[in-house]
């Protein structure tokens, strides 16, 4: 190898020419701009080392959606706004006849604030009044007591439910369902009205799409439709081929990141990232004559050994939902998931899963209870990317550890249950100074 004087550089005691100096010198310069990328782009992305907890939860369009959802409820009370009439003399049961989407919703008393009032204004403020028409809403005030729930007797109630539920009028009985209240047995009272909520809907109404939905989440504008054209593409697909249970229309990123059992997939990747590069400088240093010296064993071991790996390292640290992003659409999600916010089930499973959520053998939450039994039944599960709704409930049963940025923001999601994209909606009018324009707040994130 020929001796590279001024022109080159000793590095680690291998001789590099003045042409591979310059590669490794522009290759760092990129590196380091690469990062300075990841943290300017990636900082929504909760599986990723830029992650920054306080913008990241930092609520956008949230906050225009509970303002919208909120004058919606304040035109419900005074009578400006009434939901499609039941016609004199008929029952619940005729009311729910000829209906599109049943929708479920359980509301309780809460420690602090309630949620119930915009979650069901979200879900109606924009629909046209056909889509208002195709939608059966139940609501249960799961207090065996009704009284006991604040917005019990609220002027909106009647305006915006087709039917308000209460466990004595269904002819459940009291002393069971006060029980679980007194002990403060929360996920066997959780799975209870969800099989309540599930077959209510079943028996009220002959909806093909039943959706439950917790009374803490929030609709973004649009929801419907893009609900209903999801739906449709799911049974376009799946005609013949199987049954499938439900369209998720809440899911967060939270999970989604580097699993760690997926260890073997990551580490065959890696390798082959490392071997292309080297197979193909000994295979072009072969072919080739005049590149043997541009690709010398000491060039190619720094190429392999320090600069594919660096880049392996960089690309895992941007993280899972920045590098490879959901696309746009209906998508599969059967696992990492979470939680059981909104989802939309096909009438003909309802009878199967109230069946399996009744063999339950020990308290478990609801998403766990309806995921384990998809999984033990073989059924596909689906996801409308990106979300159609948030998670905005402040508290939440579950244990985990604090998210103190979080607790700053008016709305943000108990135990980072949040959709980080659902922020980012097309419809965002305004950032979060008041109307200033912030390419960091409303441009494209996580590689979408």
């Amino acid at each position: 190898m020929r001796s590279v004087g001024w022109r080159g550089l000793i590095c680690c005691g291998f001789p590099f020419t003045q042409g591979q100096v310059k590669f490794l010198v522009s290759y760092l310069i990129l590196y380091l701009f690469a990062i300075l990328y990841c943290r300017w782009y990636f900082y929504r992305d909760p599986g990723s080392f830029f992650f920054d907890p306080e913008e990241g939860y930092r609520p956008l369009y949230s906050l225009t959606r509970v303002e919208q959802a909120r004058s919606f409820i304040k035109l419900a009370s005074n009578g400006s706004i009434t939901r499609p009439g039941r016609p004199h003399g008929h029952t619940a049961h005729a009311t729910g006849a000829g209906k599109t989407l049943c929708i479920g919703m359980a509301t309780v008393k809460r420690p602090s604030r309630q949620y119930v009032d915009v979650s069901l204004g979200s879900l109606l403020a924009d629909l046209t009044p056909d889509e208002r028409a195709s939608i059966y809403l139940n609501l249960l005030f799961a207090h065996t007591d009704p009284k006991a729930h604040p917005f019990s007797e609220a002027p909106w109630v009647p305006a915006v439910a087709d039917n308000v539920l209460t466990y004595e009028k269904a002819g459940y009985k009291l002393p069971t369902v006060r029980r679980l209240e007194k002990d403060k047995r929360i996920e066997e009272k959780s799975l209870f009205d969800y099989k309540f909520l599930l077959r209510s809907c079943y028996e009220l109404t002959d909806a093909p799409w039943i959706a439950i939905l917790e009374d803490d989440v929030l609709a973004q504008e649009g929801w419907y439709g893009r609900t209903m054209a999801g739906l449709q593409k799911i049974q376009r697909q799946k005609k013949g081929k199987g049954d499938w249970l439900y369209l998720r229309l809440f899911y967060t990123e939270k999970f989604m990141g580097w699993n760690s059992e997926e260890w073997p997939v990551y580490l065959f990747w890696s390798l082959v990232a490392v071997s292309v590069p080297a197979l193909g400088g000994l295979y072009l240093r072969g072919k080739i004559p005049s590149l043997r010296n541009t690709l010398s064993d000491p060039f190619l071991a720094v190429i392999c050994l320090v600069c594919v790996p660096a880049a392996i390292v960089l690309y895992f640290l941007a993280g899972r939902v920045s590098v490879q992003p959901l696309h746009s659409g209906v998508r599969p999600m059967n696992r990492y998931a979470c939680c059981s916010q909104g989802l939309v089930f096909p009438r003909e499973i309802v009878p199967r899963l109230i069946h399996g959520l009744g063999q339950t053998e020990q308290p478990r939450a609801v998403d766990s209870a309806i995921e384990a039994w998809a999984d033990r039944e073989g059924l596909q599960r689906w996801a409308l990317v990106p979300s159609v709704m948030q998670h905005i409930g402040g508290k939440t049963y579950k244990k985990t550890e604090k998210e103190n940025p979080r607790d700053k923001f008016e709305v943000s999601g108990a135990r980072g249950l949040w959709n980080f994209r659902f922020e980012l909606h097309e419809n965002l009018r305004r950032a979060w100074d008041g109307g200033g324009s912030d390419e960091r707040q409303t441009g494209e994130f996580m590689g979408t």
